[in-house]
C-alpha cells in the first residue's frame, strides 16, 4: 500500500535524501510565494465581509495550497545511492555447526535455512554476483548447499564473519546474509565487531530455530572444587537449563561407577536455570573423575547435552596445620580430639604454659617449633592454615606479625583467630600489623568485649548454602537443636569484602560469630567464641556434629591454600590456554625458567613449550588447539639450565560434547551485536522482498547516484487534491464564493 502511494518503498525514503530538479534561478520560487502572498493578503482585506479569524483561516489555507504548488514545481525528487547491476557480490553464509541439525517441532533447522538462502539466491542473481559460503570454512565458498550437514563443532559468528568481509573487502562486497540459529560459541568478539563496523558492509541475519525448546534438559555447568582432602565434604554446583517447570534426576558418579548422590532437582517454572548444590565426598585419593547425569525426558531429542564430566584432585599428600594457643582452656583440648584421627591432616600445635615456655603437639620431628613461633617464611610457610586462638598480639614480634601478614597476602595461606579473654579485640590484634589480613575492624584494644552469655549459634543464608557448615547428611542443617555455647566475644565491624557465615543472637539482637574475607592470594577468618566445645559436651556420645565441625571447618581452610607449583588448563576459544606457575621457596615468582608441558590422554601425548605471561611474574603459558575428550592429565616442568626445578600435575576433563549439542536452543543475540555493528538487520520472519529492500540501501561496493521524482506520487496528487477541496469548503461555508 505504501509503494502504490509514494510510488518507492519505505525503505527507500529512509536511506534517501530529499532534493529537487528545479532548473531556474534560485529565487524564482520563493519570489512567487512571497507575491502570491500578498496578493491573497490584499484581495482578503478588500472583501470586508468575514471576521478577522475567519480571514486568517482562509489565508492560511490558502497559502498553504499556494505553497503546496510550488513545492511541485521545484520537481521534488529522491536521492540515493544504488548498486550497480551486476557489478556487486552478496556472500551468502549457512551456518553449518552442529546445533543446525536439530528439528523444531518437524522443522529441521539446517533445510529450512538452505531453502531460505537458496530462495533468496534466485532473486539475487539478476543485480548481484552471489557466492556461498559455509560458516565454518568462510576460505573456500560452495557452489551448493543441497550436500551440506550440520557437524561444524563450533559456531564462531562474529569472527568467521569478520574474516569474510575481510577476504572480500576489494571484491565489491555489498552485503552479507547469514542464515543461521544464532548460537554463538566465541570467545571474546571484541575485535571481530570492530572489524565489521569499520568495513562498512551490512550483514543480515535469517534466524531460524526455536529459542525456547521445552522437550530439553542441558547440564550447563557444574563447579567443583580442583582439590579436596579426602574424606572431606565439599559442594559441586550444578546449572541446568530449561524451559519448563517440574523435577529432574540428577546423579553423580565417582569413576563411572561409584555413586556419590541421586537427588530431585526442582526446575523453577519462571526461570530458564535452575542451580543445584550437591554435597559430595571423595574417600579415595588420587585424580578422581566425576559424571554428572541428568535422566533424559520422555521427549527429549538431545540427550548428549545431559551429561558432564569434571575432574577433583585427592593428594596424597599431608595438609599441615599450626594452632598457637596462649592459654590452657577446653576448647584447645576438644578440637585437636576432634582432627586427630584425620591422617590427611597434621595437626601441630603451640601452647604457651608460662612465659617463653611452650607444649608442643602434633610435632613431625623434634626440631619443630623448637624456638615458638616461626621467625621465618621457610618455616612458617610450610603450613597451610595458622589459627590463632587466646592470645595477645604482643606475644609476637611486630617482624612475626608481618610475616603472619605475609602468611595470608604471598603465600596464600588461610589464618583463623578464635575469641578467647586474651583474643581478637582483647589481644589488641586490631592494632596489629595482621589488622589489614582481617575481615572485621576489631573494636579498640583495652576494652573488654567477651562475654560470658549463653547464645545459640545458627549459619546465615550464605554459611547454610556451604557444605563445609552441614553438620547433618539429611535434608537439614544440623544447626536447629545444638546446645549453646557459653561465651561469645565482639567481632567488631565488617569490612566490605566480608561475609558472615555464622551468628548468635544475643540479648541485643543477632551478631556475626565467623567471618572471613580474601586477601591476596589467601583468606583470613574470624571466629566470635571459644566455646563450642560444649557441644560435645552436651550431647550424647554417638552425636557427632562438633568433631563434624572442626574437621570440615580445618579441611575448608587448608585446601584453600595454594601450592608453589601448579598448572591448570582453561576453556579458551579456539582450543584451551594451559598455565603453569612456579614460586621459589619464599613465594616469590620464578622467572627465567624454561618451561613445558605434557597432554595426556586418549589420543596419545602432545607436548607444548610455555612462555612467560606478560601480566604476572612467574607464570608461562601455551594454547593447545582442540580441548579433545575424556580425562587429560598435565605435567609441567620448570627448567633452569639443564635442571628440573619444579614439577606440577594436574587433570582435567575435555567434553565429550560440543558445546553446539549442549546448546540446542536458538538465540538472536550474538546476530544483534554482528547487525548493530556492521549496520545491518535481524529479519526473524520477514519476506525476500524486505530483505531485497534493505540489499538495495547497502551503500557498499560499486554504487551509482540514482535521483527518483515523486512529484508525480499518487500520495502527492491526493494531498493537493484535499488541500484544494478543504480551501474551497472553508470559503463556501462563510459565503466567499
Amino acid at each position: 500500500m505504501f509503494e502504490w502511494l509514494f510510488k518507492f518503498p519505505l525503505d527507500v525514503y529512509r536511506s534517501a535524501q530529499l532534493d529537487y530538479a528545479f532548473a531556474g534561478p534560485s529565487w524564482v520560487l520563493p519570489g512567487a510565494f512571497i507575491i502570491a502572498a500578498a496578493l491573497l493578503a490584499f484581495l482578503l482585506w478588500r472583501r470586508g465581509t468575514l471576521t478577522p479569524i475567519r480571514r486568517v483561516a482562509v489565508f492560511a489555507a490558502q497559502l498553504a495550497l499556494v505553497a503546496f504548488v510550488l513545492w511541485l514545481l521545484a520537481q521534488p525528487e529522491l536521492v540515493n545511492e544504488q548498486p550497480v547491476a551486476g557489478s556487486n557480490t552478496v556472500a551468502l553464509v549457512l551456518d553449518d555447526s552442529a546445533s543446525m541439525a536439530y528439528v523444531d517441532d518437524g522443522i529441521d533447522r539446517l533445510a529450512t535455512a538452505r531453502s531460505r538462502l537458496d530462495d533468496l539466491a534466485e532473486r539475487l542473481e539478476d543485480t548481484y554476483n552471489v557466492e556461498r559460503a559455509l560458516l565454518s570454512n568462510t576460505a573456500t565458498p560452495v557452489d551448493r548447499y543441497d550436500e551440506v550437514s550440520a557437524v561444524a563443532a563450533a559456531s564462531p559468528l562474529a569472527s568467521e564473519l569478520a574474516t569474510l568481509v575481510s577476504q572480500q573487502r576489494g571484491e565489491s562486497l555489498a552485503a552479507v546474509v547469514v542464515a543461521s540459529d544464532g548460537l554463538e560459541t566465541g570467545a571474546d568478539n571484541t575485535a571481530a565487531l570492530e572489524t565489521l563496523q569499520q568495513a562498512g558492509v551490512p550483514i543480515f541475519a535469517l534466524t531460524t530455530g526455536r529459542q525456547s525448546v521445552a522437550e530439553d534438559l542441558a547440564l550447563v555447568s557444574a563447579e567443583v572444587p580442583t582439590e579436596a582432602v579426602a574424606g572431606s565434604r565439599f559442594d559441586a554446583i550444578v546449572t541446568i537449563r530449561h524451559d519448563r517447570g517440574g523435577d529432574a534426576r540428577l546423579r553423580v558418579l565417582a569413576n563411572g561407577d561409584t555413586l556419590l548422590a541421586a537427588e530431585t532437582v526442582e526446575l523453577d517454572p519462571a526461570r530458564s536455570t535452575t542451580q543445584q548444590t550437591v554435597n559430595l565426598t571423595l574417600t579415595d585419593t588420587g585424580f578422581q573423575s566425576l559424571s554428572f547425569e541428568l535422566t533424559p525426558l520422555g521427549d527429549e531429542q538431545e540427550r548428549r547435552n545431559n551429561r558432564l564430566q569434571r575432574v577433583v584432585d585427592v593428594p596424597e599428600r599431608n595438609h599441615r596445620i599450626l594452632y598457637f594457643e596462649g592459654e590452657p582452656r577446653w576448647e584447645y583440648k576438644f578440637m585437636r580430639r576432634a582432627i586427630a584421627a584425620d591422617d590427611d591432616i597434621v595437626f601441630s600445635s603451640l601452647l604457651r604454659v608460662s612465659p617463653n615456655k611452650f607444649y608442643r603437639q602434633g610435632l613431625e620431628d623434634s626440631t619443630e617449633l623448637a624456638d615458638g613461633f616461626p621467625t621465618d617464611a621457610e618455616e612458617l610457610y610450610q603450613y597451610d592454615a595458622v589459627l590463632l586462638g587466646s592470645v595477645e598480639a604482643a606475644a609476637l614480634a611486630p617482624a612475626q606479625q608481618q610475616l603472619l601478614l605475609d602468611f595470608v597476602s604471598v603465600r596464600g595461606g588461610s589464618l583463623l583467630l578464635i575469641a578467647g579473654p586474651n583474643g581478637l579485640g582483647n589481644g589488641g590484634w586490631g592494632e596489629s600489623a595482621l589488622a589489614p589480613a582481617l575481615p572485621t575492624q576489631l573494636p579498640a584494644f583495652g576494652t573488654d568485649t567477651f562475654r560470658r552469655e549463653r547464645v545459640s549459634v545458627a549459619p546465615t543464608v550464605y554459611g547454610r548454602s556451604l557444605s563445609a557448615l552441614r553438620l547433618s547428611d539429611d535434608s537439614g542443617s544440623g544447626w536447629n537443636d545444638l546446645p549453646d555455647i557459653a561465651d561469645h566475644q565482639s567481632v567488631g565491624t565488617l569490612k566490605p569484602a566480608a561475609q558472615t557465615l555464622l551468628s548468635v543472637r544475643t540479648s541485643t539482637g543477632d551478631e556475626p560469630l565467623l567471618v572471613t574475607q580474601p586477601y591476596g592470594r589467601g583468606r583470613s577468618y574470624v571466629f566470635g567464641t571459644g566455646g563450642t566445645w560444649r557441644w560435645q559436651m552436651q550431647l550424647p556420645v554417638a552425636d557427632q556434629r562438633h568433631e563434624r565441625f572442626w574437621r570440615q571447618l580445618l579441611r575448608t581452610l587448608v585446601t584453600a591454600a595454594p601450592q608453589r607449583e601448579s598448572v591448570r588448563a582453561i576453556a579458551a576459544d579456539p582450543g584451551l590456554v594451559v598455565e603453569a606457575e612456579f614460586l621459589d621457596d619464599s613465594w616469590q615468582p620464578q622467572l627465567g625458567l624454561a618451561a613445558a608441558v605434557s597432554i595426556v590422554g586418549d589420543g596419545g601425548v602432545e607436548q607444548m613449550a610455555l612462555t612467560p605471561a606478560p601480566d604476572q611474574p612467574g607464570v608461562y603459558r601455551g594454547r593447545v588447539f582442540g580441548r579433545g575428550e575424556g580425562i587429560r592429565y598435565l605435567e609441567a616442568t620448570a627448567l633452569d639450565g639443564d635442571t628440573v626445578v619444579a614439577t606440577a600435575r594436574a587433570a582435567f576433563a575435555g567434553d565429550s560434547v560440543a558445546i553446539e549439542h549442549r546448546r540446542v536452543r536458538a538465540s538472536d543475540t550474538a546476530l544483534l551485536a554482528i547487525a548493530r555493528a556492521s549496520g545491518g538487520a535481524v529479519l526473524t520472519d520477514a519476506d525476500p522482498d524486505t530483505l531485497l529492500a534493505r540489499l538495495r540501501e547497502s551503500a557498499a561496493g560499486v554504487t551509482e547516484l540514482r535521483r527518483q521524482s515523486i512529484w508525480d506520487a499518487p500520495a502527492v496528487l491526493l494531498a493537493l487534491l484535499l488541500l484544494k477541496t478543504f480551501e474551497w469548503v472553508v470559503r463556501r461555508r462563510w459565503g466567499q464564493i
